[in-house]
Order: C-alpha cells, then structure tokens, then sequence
C-alpha cells in the first residue's frame, strides 16, 4: 500500500528524533517497521543512531524500479571536503550505512542513484545529529589540512570510546558502549567493534554500534589493553597474562606478567596460546632488574602483535626487549631484532637450547657488521641504535618493518637514555641474518608510553605521540602526526586534549566501512 508524501515525511522525522531521546532497534524491530512503508530515494527511510551507541551514525533504506549503483555524499560543513562512499553492486533494495555525520549539525546528504546508461540523479536530505558525549575535549590542528583523512583513536583514561576525528578537527565517529572506566579499549579488527573491558570480558560489535555478543577470557589470561591484533582467518591475538605463569630471574622463581598472546575467534573460542617465556628468556638482563607490576615481573611488556600472512608469521613488539618474528603455526622463533646480551639460553627455567643465532646482526648501508659494542648495545653510532623501549611494530608492504621507539640503549648504566622518541625503519635480511637501519624519522617531543605508527599509504606515516607533558597545562595530552615516509617532512600536527591520553590510534577510511556492516540485513 502507498502511502501519502506526508505520511512517509512524517516517519521520516519521527526516525530522525528519536534517537535524540535513546531509543534503540534491532535489526528485527528496523525491518518490521521499515515493510510497513514503501520508501524511494526521493523519500527515504532514514534511522539515525539505531543501536544508541554512536549518534553519529545512521542507515537509510530505499528501493529502485531498476537495479542501479548508489554513491552517498555527507557535504563537508564550512568549506570542508565532502565525504563520498561508492557503492558499485547494481541492485534494486538497497540499504546504506551512513558514516561520517557532524556532530550536532544539520547534515546535508547526497543519494545519487545510477542506471546503466543512464544519467545521475541526484537526491538531496538533511540528518540531524545530536551532541557526542565528550565534554572537555579539544582537537587542535596545527597544520592545515591537505587530505580528507581520518584516524581513529581509543583507550587510556578515556575509557572504552571510540572515536574518529578527521584533519579539521571534527569528531565524525563516536563508539560509546556505554561504560566507564579507564585503561580499556575498543579495536576496530575484522570489520567488528572490539571492546575489552578489562575485566576478562571482551565485547564484539558491528560497526555501527549493535552488540553482537561478548565472551569471558579463560579464568587465568589476564588481557592487557595496549593490543589486540587482528589474526588469520577472523581471529584475535589478544596480548596479557597468565595468572599461574612463572619464571626464574636471577635465580629466583618469579611470577611473569605481559608475556602472553591468546588467539581467539570472535565468539571466544581459543584457538592457540603464545607463551613468549617458553620461547624467548625472562633472564635477560637488558634491565639490571624487570621491572615490577603489581608484585610481578614485567621482563617482555608486549605491546603489539601483528600478523603476516605473506609467510605466517607474527611480528612482536616487546618494550623492553625489542622486535622479534615467529611462526604462527609453529611458534618458534625465526628472528629478533635486540642486542646480542644473554641469548646462551631460553625457556621461562633457563633450561632450553641457545638463541643467539636467532639475533640478527647490525649492518651498515655497505652491509658491514658494526663492531661488537654496538652488537651488544653498548656503544651508539649516529646511522644505528636497537630498538628499545619500543611500541608498534609493522611491516610496510616493501618488506620495511616499522617501530615507534623511545630509548636505547639501556643495557649499560654508562651510557644515559637518550630520552627521545623515533620512528626506526629497518630492512631485515633473513638468508644473511642481518638487519639494517634505513630510515630514521626523529620526531619533535618525547612520548614515553602508548605512543604508535602506523603507515597511512606507500607514501605517508601516522604517528600517534601520547601521554606528553605540558607546564601550561594540568594533565597530558597527545598529538597526531602525519609524516613523508621518504623525505621524512612533517606534513600535518594537532594537539588533542581529553582526560587522559590514548593508547590506541590509527588511520582509517569510512569507505572501508561502507558494506560489511549490513551483509546480513535487509531493512
């Protein structure tokens, strides 16, 4: 039955408000209401927020006579670029996910709708957003904006939220599952919404906000909110610890802490276990003494776990140790990227065979060893300098691999910390065993903790600095950064202070978004 212009306005209207008052669908509830109405690109069925977790969200739902490709256009506001999804399947139903709404604004959209043959036409509406629960937060760019970028960031005393800023400042996304709290995170990983909650609880969601389910971690992993990667086959490699783990450091048998890599699917279901104890030796003195964690021995402090299916492998960022690469389906270790101290031995009982072959040794650009003092780290030379006190590590798609890396050496109480933040590109040779530094991008402030990089393009690298100091202020802030991989020119900055810093931020594209979150549904 066709229903009047007015009537489906009205339906329309009454999908936009109420959202602003906390209501939330299921999928079941939108496609129940959404057949009671015919709906056209003219009039559209538009539902903003429809889970009540991200205001910044909608889905708009439409039928064609004929089967056609659709583009949406969120215009940008105050000369800003606009922001287009592509959707390239002909079909007649079409149900689109919006992403990238203004906050608190008047958005205007673009459907344009065309036929094979034939013209565009374009169809133009208005979705009303409400506010975003972040008072207090200022997005400071310092730099103008050159590109239509976004990065998303979460975690830290901010709590679970996920947040999406773009280059001018404005929020365009924002996850909020609706619990407070610090020092938890949500990743965006396999097209889902994964929250840790700290509590052995994980959350997945789409990306739109609706909860698809959670599940508890076994009774003794202990998850640790700097990562959760993104495995093979929509699987998770979830960084924490083992509760009953132990070890022996300096001849004393300690309890171990941030040393272990669970891999799970999405509804909890484990499927392996790294223990970097068993594989690598928590007796390294790289430190005079591990430092200590809640009564526990913080010897590895892995921050970052990336999988590689080029040769099924995980790259590992350990902060106090340095880069180390394993076999997925193996678990042994392949290589590391550390200096050449106290590798006799392995195994979390110093019982286990040697793994001093497994250090690569430093090169020059000439492919000629270092001397042993800087092997080992004793000695620092201008063109190289181990990893240490690092944060996410990943590999460009030259083989490159990427580290965010604070400090080092700090095996050799001689030599001071150098107290100053980098981006360290090294090219591994994995037949020779030698490991070069390449490229070295020196970045402007110190950011001890949480801080990444995370290439953007073959030509661009996003760095996320947190936690820095400011004497004019009275709590931290952190900044983005968008660096010339090449040149190693700054090419964009922008100061970012709320609560607390973040631990987690990478670039992203609402393109990427645009399909997987409604596979399944049809409204």
């Amino acid at each position: 039955m066709k229903l009047s212009y007015f009537v489906r306005l009205l339906s329309v209207c009454i999908g936009l408000l109420l959202p602003l008052y906390g209501y939330s669908f299921s999928w079941e509830e939108l496609e129940k209401k959404y057949q009671q109405f015919e709906y056209t690109p003219k009039n559209p069925y538009i539902r903003v927020n429809p889970f009540n977790r991200n205001p910044l969200v909608a889905i708009i739902g439409f039928s064609l006579e004929n089967p056609a490709t659709v583009s949406l256009v969120i215009k940008g506001k105050n000369n800003e670029k606009d922001l287009i999804t592509h959707f390239p399947q002909e079909k007649k139903d079409w149900t689109i996910p919006v992403y990238g709404l203004y906050p608190k604004h008047l958005n205007q959209i673009m459907i344009i709708v065309q036929e094979k043959g034939e013209k565009e036409i374009i169809y133009s509406h208005k979705i009303k957003t409400g506010a975003v629960g972040a008072s207090q937060l200022w997005y400071i760019p310092k730099q103008k904006p050159q590109d239509n970028l976004f990065y998303y960031a979460s975690g830290g005393g901010n709590g679970p939220k996920g947040i999406v800023f773009d280059e001018y400042g404005n929020i365009r996304f924002f996850f909020d599952p609706h619990y407070d709290g610090s020092y938890k995170q949500t990743h965006i990983l396999h097209d889902h919404l994964i929250t840790d909650y700290g509590s052995g609880i994980i959350e997945v969601s789409s990306l739109l906000g609706e909860k698809l389910r959670d599940f508890r971690l076994p009774k003794d992993f202990e998850s640790y909110q700097h990562d959760i990667g993104e495995g093979p086959n929509g699987t998770l490699l979830i960084v924490g610890s083992n509760k009953s783990s132990k070890g022996y450091i300096l001849n004393k048998e300690v309890s171990l802490a941030y040393d272990q890599i669970l891999v799970t699917d999405l509804t909890g279901k484990v499927i392996k276990v790294f223990d970097m104890a068993t594989i690598l030796n928590p007796d390294r003195s790289i430190f005079s003494n591990p430092i200590d964690i809640y009564g526990k021995a913080d010897w590895l402090h892995l921050n970052s776990v990336k999988y590689l299916s080029k040769d099924n492998s995980l790259l590992i960022s350990g902060k106090h140790l340095g880069i180390f690469k394993i076999d997925y389906e193996t678990g042994k270790l392949k290589w590391m990227i550390t200096p050449h101290l106290q590798l006799q031995k392995s195994g979390a009982d110093g019982k286990r065979a040697s793994i001093a072959d497994k250090a690569l040794t430093a090169v020059n650009a000439q492919s000629k060893p270092y001397p042993i003092d800087v092997q080992k780290g004793f000695q620092t030379v201008d063109d190289f300098h181990w990893p240490m006190m690092n944060h996410s590590v990943s590999q460009l798609p030259s083989g490159v691999i990427s580290i965010f890396s604070n400090n080092g050496p700090l095996n050799n109480k001689k030599i001071k910390s150098l107290k100053k933040s980098d981006v360290l590109f090294f090219k591994v040779d994995e037949e020779q065993k030698t490991v070069q530094l390449v490229k070295r991008i020196p970045l402007p402030v110190y950011a001890p903790i949480a801080s990444s990089a995370v290439q953007i393009n073959e030509q661009e690298l996003f760095v996320l600095a947190a936690d820095l100091d400011d004497k004019n202020i009275t709590s931290s802030f952190d900044k983005f950064y968008r660096y010339n991989i090449k040149t190693g020119e700054k090419q964009y900055e922008s100061d970012i202070y709320w609560k607390d810093y973040f631990f987690h931020a990478r670039p992203i594209s609402f393109q990427e978004f645009s399909t997987v979150d409604i596979q399944n549904h049809k409204i």
